[in-house]
């Protein structure tokens, strides 16, 4: 579900893509996101956010409180309290006021782990510093990759990573 969230809040939007992902990777392994049943938040090129739920969320009805994902950003990214106090307040009214309250779109379950690539030579696994969502398919550019154990170069592709997930805890 792709939800214009961000776009209430321009001193948000102003932090950039970027930085926004990394403060949403931060926040969806926090121990309030895995109470929600959030396994990823992505932010897209248009700064929408996408939510990605753990194949273990069941129900017919989805709670997402991105008040407090934008509640984590805000506190991490703004140094001064003043402003702070501001932004929470205005992220309170906005859900308050219910225009965030019922968004509706695809709900996307899946677990999240880590993406891999397999040496095309050696056959040797790398693990990348990317997260993925079970039944994802990654769509990236072609990257020219040497492997580090035998030294052979390839041309990867999105279709090369492959998702390894962490083990279920007894």
């Amino acid at each position: 579900m792709s939800i214009d969230y961000l776009q209430a809040f321009p001193e948000l939007v102003a932090i950039g893509r970027q930085q926004l992902q990394r403060y949403c990777d931060e926040w969806a392994n926090r121990p309030i996101a895995r109470e929600f049943g959030i396994a990823q938040v992505f932010v897209d090129d248009e700064l929408l956010l996408s939510v990605h739920l753990d194949a273990r969320q069941t129900g017919d009805i989805v709670i997402i409180h991105l008040d407090e994902l934008l509640g984590y950003i805000v506190d991490n990214h703004f140094p001064d309290a003043e402003q702070r106090r501001e932004l929470h307040g205005r992220i309170r009214e906005v859900r308050l006021s219910g225009r965030f309250g019922n968004p509706r779109g695809q709900v996307i379950r899946g677990r999240r782990g880590t993406l891999y690539l397999t040496c095309k030579s050696c056959g040797a696994e790398m693990e990348t510093e990317q997260q993925g969502i079970e039944g994802w398919t990654v769509e990236c550019p072609p990257q020219h990759l040497t492997c580090p154990v035998c030294g052979i170069a390839d041309t990867y592709y999105g279709c090369d990573l492959h998702l390894r997930l962490p083990l279920a805890k007894l």
